[in-house]
């Protein structure tokens, strides 16, 4: 007497356990890589970052030691401690470029090489997944700078109030618009 073979691919369990394990498995792979080493005084957290602090301590006021950015190779992180209630953020490509190849188009101001992008920051982080296509760009969501930009990118974040610019050129927004330097 033959003993018939069970299909595996027609069991439901089977496939319910492969559908989850195949799930997970992507969400773990699409994981944006993090790095939390931090030296007090420098500008090297992750992989491309903005942080100072002298004492150690955070100011009562907002300042450059309340803000974190980190760039790899899956897009860009913005951290922000005790954020006002809305702010935009942008960036401009202001090194390694010449003005016609310079990225503009995240920088929160009109440009002529791409979308006047600007980021809303509702939160205390906001996360920018990379994306190779200018069309694909979405504010608040994905963004097209990437790891070779790395040390030429200008930073703005502005509170409606107020705005501060710090990294690569911080002149390309206190000259224009009068932006704090950090």
């Amino acid at each position: 007497m033959e003993v018939p073979i069970k299909s595996l691919h027609l069991d439901p369990l089977l496939q319910s356990t492969l559908a989850v394990l195949a799930a997970t498995a992507v969400a773990v792979a699409c994981l944006p890589e993090e790095d939390d080493t931090r030296d007090e005084g420098s500008d090297s957290w992750g992989r491309y970052t903005y942080y100072y602090s002298t004492s150690g301590q955070r100011s009562a006021e907002f300042g450059p030691e309340d803000v974190t950015v980190a760039l790899t190779s899956h897009g860009l992180t913005l951290r922000v401690v005790d954020a006002p209630d809305t702010m935009h953020f942008g960036f401009a490509q202001t090194g390694d470029c010449t003005a016609e190849s310079c990225w503009q188009g995240e920088s929160c101001t009109s440009s002529a090489n791409g979308p006047a992008v600007c980021h809303e920051v509702t939160g205390d982080t906001l996360q920018l997944t990379s994306v190779s296509a200018v069309d694909h760009i979405m504010s608040s969501s994905t963004t097209r700078v990437d790891i070779q930009q790395l040390g030429s990118l200008t930073f703005l974040l502005d509170t409606g109030e107020t705005c501060f610019t710090w990294g690569h050129a911080p002149a390309y927004y206190s000259d224009a618009f009068g932006c704090t330097v950090w």
